[in-house]
């Protein structure tokens, strides 16, 4: 089970090539549960990784942890309950270097093992990576120095696979997620090696300038990956609401623009996202307006069957009180009808509600 922990804490890149990261696997535990630790190693060095996880200077848990062989590693679940909630810190040697991270322990009870850890513990390392390659792009930029064809080619890689991977986990699809995980890694572990100092070339540049090679390098790949996000959504969407939608026209655009992007043509990618947006849009319209009629279509039925069950115990029924509560009951059913028709589903579904507890009083009273 560790093994599999490992793969899914896979690197979280610092400033430079030479990576040294740690970070527990949620931001916030619960006060019940054990803590699990994880992160990268930089390329020299060796030995095993020591973990320490203290509060307020207060040594909590320590482990010695055997790295794997892809340069990560991963702590058993680590017990630190006799420490209390609050702010902890966890950190990682290894010979002779240092890195840290904080996390919460709160107050209340939690699952560690939920359904959704697995989709948390990725996103936070695929997020962590991406804000980290960024912040370096950054970083050279405003420096003055020249971003390398290679680097700004390895970020629109790595941005495109990190949306990839998150797109997966909202499918539900954790293998696919996790070779789009690995892709985008190594794509962002080339582009922090090609801003590694030493292979810089400085070179005076306005502030203008900077920023437009920024942007140029950026905008588009993020751009596309908040579209192949959308989309990712709107297909899931269409699926389990079984609403048909043509999205080959959006797919050819996106792929369109990313082969764009990956030749450097910021402008005309930016054209062609321009076009998948819209199309996007009216997709999005259209799935909005299918819930919002399929919801209505269901309230109306529960409708039409409470209708039928009150007039099935009026025609029975030699109770006043009885009677009472049967019209009662359908005149509750007609609001909620009338609901549907403003729009207003939660309304409906509140009238829907009482006219059933109506009619079950009725039932009572009447003795059937």
């Amino acid at each position: 089970m560790l093994a599999g922990f490992a793969l899914l804490f896979a690197a979280v890149l610092p400033a430079y090539a030479d990576l040294f990261t740690v970070t527990a696997g949620k931001d916030i535990y619960g006060s019940d549960e054990r803590v699990i630790v994880a992160g990268t190693l930089p390329e020299e060095g060796s030995g095993n990784v020591r973990v320490q996880i203290t509060k307020d200077d207060r040594q909590c848990a320590l482990h010695a942890v055997r790295p794997d062989p892809d340069r990560s590693f991963v702590s058993k679940p680590l017990n630190v309950a006799n420490c209390g909630p609050g702010e902890y810190k966890v950190t990682a040697h290894y010979d002779g270097m240092t890195t840290s991270s904080s996390f919460v322990i709160s107050a209340s009870s939690q699952d560690s093992y939920s359904g959704d850890l697995r989709i948390r513990t990725i996103t936070k390392s695929i997020l962590m990576a991406q804000e980290a390659a960024n912040g370096r792009v950054k970083e050279v930029v405003i420096s003055g120095a020249l971003l390398p064809e290679q680097a700004a080619q390895a970020q629109r890689k790595g941005v495109v696979e990190a949306s990839l991977a998150l797109q997966a986990l909202q499918h539900g699809s954790a293998a696919d997620a996790r070779i789009h995980h690995l892709a985008a890694l190594a794509q962002f572990r080339e582009l922090m090696a090609a801003l590694a100092p030493e292979r810089l070339t400085m070179v005076a540049r306005s502030e203008e300038q900077a920023t437009t090679a920024a942007t140029v390098v950026s905008d588009g790949s993020e751009k596309l990956a908040m579209l192949q996000s959308l989309y990712g959504r709107l297909a899931d969407l269409s699926e389990k609401n079984d609403v048909r939608q043509d999205f080959g026209d959006i797919v050819a655009l996106l792929s369109q623009a990313e082969e764009l992007i990956g030749r450097g043509d910021a402008q005309g990618a930016d054209r062609v996202l321009e076009d998948a947006s819209v199309l996007l849009e009216q997709a999005r319209a259209k799935l909005v307006a299918e819930a919002e009629n399929s919801q209505a279509k269901r309230i109306l039925a529960s409708a039409d069957k409470l209708e039928k069950r009150a007039e099935a115990l009026l025609d029975n029924s030699d109770s006043s009180y009885a009677g009472e509560k049967i019209n009662e009951s359908l005149s509750l059913v007609k609001d909620a009808r009338s609901d549907v028709a403003n729009g207003d589903y939660a309304s409906a579904r509140e009238n829907l509600s009482q006219a059933a507890k109506a009619l079950n009083e009725a039932k009572k009273a009447i003795g059937k």
